[in-house]
């Protein structure tokens, strides 16, 4: 009994001492935070040179993909953040993590620009994996004011996907402004996920801890990380739903009028730049047509939510976003999505080598037929 008392003590007195000296450590971190601090909180990745191995993911010559973030957590070959021309904002289809910095669409932009002009404009990725329009405008209340310099000529926003699903929670809005501050809700990271790693993940010690973690994989080829990044080389046969869920149609109208209020707040930030926005409708291969008729892949967000719910909650933000950023700031991508096979986007959604020079171009072409690249002169 006396074994058992004695252990039982030291138990409690390991445990005690072990929250003491983290909660230590917690007090100590908050006090020595820097200004980066609530710009990191939004999963940015800062100074930091990763190997990705594709494993075969979608066809390549390469075998691995070195994936580089400068000082300011932007991916780009920018010789300053005040040479930037244009900075694009999206999610993992903007930043395609997975394809080299040449083949990306922000490059193939570039180049295609630059060669019609005859000038030199550089542009920037700011894509974040994970991000909607919660991301992006936290981007610009606590990211974008440190990067020095910053200042671009246009803001190209890449929207739609991560706003789609509107079986996420999402924080409610009073006179156009966010109720809460919880910085971890706001990001399109799946805020109605894990609470208790949301809960952990507020604390400086996780963050601290987070981030050595993610110095020392990068010493390391990594392999494919997130579960949406797998290939999947679907067949005709595996889009099997034709009607939409009945709660579709009211979710969807809700969504649109929340994504509207946050895209209204995204643009009004890009005038107090001074600069022109962009906004782009984004693809996808969640839906097929065959014989005249829609189906989808099932339950793609959720139990009874299939690509034909999907498709229809990002076509209501679609035609949000084209009311709002107007036919002439808008190019509209998704119209080409039934010219795509998983030779472009591995995954239905995130683009190939190929795929991002398809979007890269076609990002061109509408750029050049809204007569958008003249001022860029």
């Amino acid at each position: 009994m006396n074994h058992v008392k004695t252990s039982l003590y030291i138990l409690i007195t390991w445990a005690i001492s072990l929250v003491l000296v983290l909660i230590f450590f917690e007090v100590l971190l908050r006090l020595s935070k820097d200004k980066w601090h609530e710009a990191e909180s939004l999963y940015i990745i800062r100074d930091n040179h990763i190997i990705y191995k594709l494993n075969d993911l979608y066809p390549n010559e390469l075998e691995y993909v070195d994936y580089i973030r400068n000082f300011y957590g932007l991916r780009d070959k920018c010789e300053s953040p005040a040479k930037i021309d244009i900075l694009t904002l999206g999610g993992s289809t903007t930043d395609q993590r997975y394809v080299s910095i040449e083949d990306t669409y922000q490059n193939i932009l570039q180049d295609r620009i630059n060669s019609f002009l005859k000038t030199d404009i550089c542009i920037s990725n700011a894509g974040i994996d994970g991000h909607s329009t919660y991301g992006h405008l936290l981007s610009f209340k606590n990211w974008f004011p440190l990067i020095d310099g910053l200042n671009p000529k246009i803001f190209l926003f890449y929207i739609g996907i991560n706003d789609s699903n509107f079986l996420r929670t999402v924080p409610e809005y009073e006179n156009d402004t966010l109720r809460t501050t919880d910085y971890l809700n706001l990001l399109a990271q799946n805020p109605s996920g894990n609470n208790l790693k949301n809960f952990l993940k507020q604390f400086m010690v996780t963050k601290s801890l987070l981030k050595i973690r993610l110095m020392i994989r990068s010493q390391f080829p990594q392999e494919v990380l997130f579960a949406q990044h797998t290939q999947q080389n679907l067949s005709d046969n595996n889009y099997l739903i034709e009607n939409l869920n009945p709660l579709t149609k009211i979710y969807s109208e809700k969504n649109a009028t929340e994504f509207r209020i946050r895209l209204r707040s995204l643009l009004k930030m890009v005038e107090n730049y001074n600069s022109k926005f962009i906004c782009v409708t984004q693809p996808q291969m969640f839906t097929i047509t065959k014989e005249g008729r829609m189906y989808g892949i099932p339950n793609l967000i959720g139990e009874g939510f299939s690509g034909l719910d999907f498709d229809y909650s990002q076509n209501e933000l679609n035609k949000v976003i084209k009311e709002e950023c107007g036919l002439e700031n808008t190019l509209d991508l998704y119209k080409h999505k039934d010219k795509l096979t998983y030779q472009h986007l591995y995954d239905g959604l995130h683009t190939t080598k190929i795929g991002s020079k398809f979007i890269g171009d076609l990002m061109f072409e509408e750029l050049k037929k809204n007569n958008i690249l003249n001022y860029l002169n």
